[in-house]
């Protein structure tokens, strides 16, 4: 797991499901505290076939509901999952791209 700059997160993490955060990828699950159209390039290195990226508060603003938008189009992008107080991104290249919302 690869948490990007949030201790809280990354101690309820490790407390409740055992996992460490680790430093070099590839990571299966990519935690990130703030997005942006970036978020991509960003992990690059870091994704592989079955990650999933969770992205924080993608409806906090118009600019986020953008960002969120932009990166559900992504080639790399799969499967994305809108939770509203956050989303998953996937990258699964066998799976043929599709987009959820579930209300919580």
């Amino acid at each position: 797991i690869k948490i990007s700059k949030d201790f809280q997160i990354e101690n309820l993490i490790q407390k409740e499901f055992g996992l460490k955060a680790r430093q070099e990828g590839p990571f299966d699950l990519i935690y990130q505290h703030f997005s942006s159209v970036d978020v991509l390039s960003l992990h690059r290195e870091d994704i592989h076939n079955d990650s999933v990226i969770i992205i924080e508060n993608i409806h906090e603003n118009k600019d986020a509901r953008d960002i969120w938008e932009t990166l559900k189009q992504n080639e790399m992008i799969t499967v994305s999952i809108d939770l509203f107080y956050c989303g998953l991104l996937c990258f699964r290249e066998e799976q043929v791209k599709e987009h959820f919302k579930i209300r919580i």
